[in-house]
């Protein structure tokens, strides 16, 4: 996981995602940049981590 996030810096820092393609995600917000992206990313992983302690929480 951690070689993942700092690959991902590495080609930002390396401006490997000058040419982004917009993205409509289901929620008919669009990403029309890297930065957006990698803020939806979070937030989505939020989504996740917030399901499994209420799963947790429950046993």
């Amino acid at each position: 996981m951690f070689s993942t996030i700092e690959k991902t810096k590495e080609d930002y820092d390396n401006k490997i995602f000058q040419t982004y393609n917009q993205y409509t995600v289901t929620t008919k917000s669009t990403l029309s940049n890297v930065e957006e992206a990698i803020d939806f990313n979070n937030f989505h992983e939020g989504i996740h981590l917030g399901y499994i302690l209420a799963l947790r929480k429950s046993l």
